[in-house]
């Protein structure tokens, strides 16, 4: 870790770097729906912290040109909690802006059927596409972007710069 980012959000890792990652912790990467539950509660919330839209001095996003907040707002990951209004009612953190997150699934355009009641439809292992899905919004995007239900999806073996992890735990 370089010094002075120490606090700010882990990114440009790949997917299979944030996995090991969260292996060497004890962890593992949360699945699409353990993520999206969380970011949305049982009341789907649109924005991880409810409905009103994301302020750009208050939700870490849009902050490159042309963006629609401040281009002189730090660019790149910020200190993991700094933005009050990115923090859900169960008091987790960067849900929607800072850094997107790697989860476990393999990316499919739509989620898998799932017959009722359903119970976390993980694309896995066999399935293809290879791609690798990561959730959440981040420091580049448009406020649009930060839903609760937005996804995207990368290579495996790519690193980019507005992704990063988030590791959970099996109870």
């Amino acid at each position: 870790v370089r010094p002075g980012a120490e606090q700010r959000a882990a990114s440009q890792m790949t997917w299979e770097g944030a996995r090991r990652f969260c292996a060497s912790q004890g962890q593992r990467l949360p699945t699409e729906a353990e993520w999206e539950f969380a970011a949305r509660g049982t009341e789907r919330r649109p924005f991880p912290w409810g409905a009103e839209r994301a302020d750009c001095t208050r939700v870490v996003f849009g902050r490159r040109e042309q963006r629609g907040c401040d281009p002189r707002l730090p660019l790149g990951p910020q200190p993991v909690g700094m933005a009050p209004q990115d923090r859900t009612p169960s008091d987790l953190w960067d849900l929607g802006g800072n850094v997107s997150e790697w989860v476990a699934d393999r990316f499919l355009a739509r989620y898998p059927a799932c017959a009722a009641p359903c119970r976390d439809p993980q694309v896995r292992a066999g399935e293809d596409p290879e791609l690798r899905v990561f959730r959440g919004g981040n420091y580049a995007e448009l406020a649009a972007e930060l839903r609760g239900a937005g996804r995207g999806h990368a290579a495996p073996d790519i690193a980019l710069a507005t992704v990063g992890l988030r590791c959970a735990r099996s109870l």
